[in-house]
């Protein structure tokens, strides 16, 4: 689902957030200057010189740059690596989905331990606690001094459906720092089962190149994870999974490969947010489909 305003209810991360600074028809902007619109909930740079208009940012394109979403709503922009960070308390938001829900994914999080919670009214129907701080050792040192790593995502796959009900995410900050850099929610759609060895790769955008002399200039860009594997799926699911290709066609979904277990070594190497770029389904015999994808990042 796409998270609207609507939707939030409330936030302990406050818009304006700090540096943030409204719009305003009257102000002189020069180039360089930022600015956000609360009916976007979105940050703009200024591109043009006489910034003194009546030309909202969102209908400016060649007088105003898109930099971004609000700190409030980075958690909610899920094209976006960027986090909503909350100092001194806890990163608390409520939302009304206002239709049935299944699932929650959160991701890029920081913080000592994370919930999602679900209300109906004043009554709790489901709560979920994860433990962020990691002590994974294979030495005594590492025992007695290495560092505490952080989870960085979690999903679960069991909140009850109820078109009234509320959920709550809750992040406690760790040093003084709560972080969330993406909330998914919706319906779940079991595809199969790994059956094979998936491989986790990159699209690599960094460039190289070499003078006469053999000598490089490195410029490093971003990595896009990619994921291939192969999932066994009995028969009978074939119109749902023809179904969900179509429906999920270019529109970001959160695939995890080791469902809700959070634990698991190879969890983090399998959840990413993305588009399926092959989604093909083999009829492989009268009670089994192979179904194999290739899964980008977005």
């Amino acid at each position: 689902m796409t998270i609207t305003a609507g939707m939030l209810s409330s936030s302990t991360a406050a818009e304006p957030g700090t540096g943030e600074t409204a719009w305003s028809s009257a102000t002189d902007y020069t180039i360089g200057q930022t600015a956000y619109l609360a009916s976007t909930h979105r940050r703009y740079e200024r591109l043009a010189p006489g910034g003194v208009d009546a030309a909202s940012p969102e209908t400016a394109p060649t007088k105003w740059k898109d930099v971004g979403a609000t700190n409030r709503w980075a958690m909610f922009d899920i094209t976006s690596s960027a986090q909503t960070v909350v100092t001194g308390g806890p990163l608390t938001v409520t939302l009304a989905p206002g239709k049935r829900i299944t699932s929650v994914g959160l991701r890029g999080l920081y913080g000592a331990s994370v919930t999602v919670s679900q209300h109906v009214g004043a009554t709790e129907t489901f709560s979920k606690t994860w433990n962020l701080l990691l002590r994974n050792t294979t030495t005594w040192r590492q025992y007695f001094f290495g560092d505490f790593l952080m989870r960085p995502a979690v999903v679960t796959f069991d909140v009850p459906m109820d078109s009234s009900a509320t959920v709550t995410i809750t992040v406690q900050p760790y040093a003084g720092e709560a972080r969330c850099g993406g909330v998914w929610i919706g319906t779940d759609e079991d595809v199969g089962m790994i059956i094979d060895q998936p491989a986790s790769e990159v699209l690599n955008f960094s460039k190289v190149d070499r003078d006469e002399f053999g000598t490089a200039t490195l410029v490093r860009r971003r990595n896009v994870p990619v994921l291939n594997y192969r999932v066994l799926a009995e028969a009978s699911q074939l119109d749902r999974l023809r179904d969900l290709r179509d429906r999920i066609d270019a529109v970001p979904a959160l695939w995890s490969g080791s469902d809700d277990r959070a634990e698991s070594t190879f969890f983090n190497a399998l959840l990413l947010g993305g588009i399926a770029k092959k989604f093909s389904i083999t009829l492989h015999s009268p009670t089994h489909l192979l179904v194999e994808l290739q899964l980008e990042e977005i």
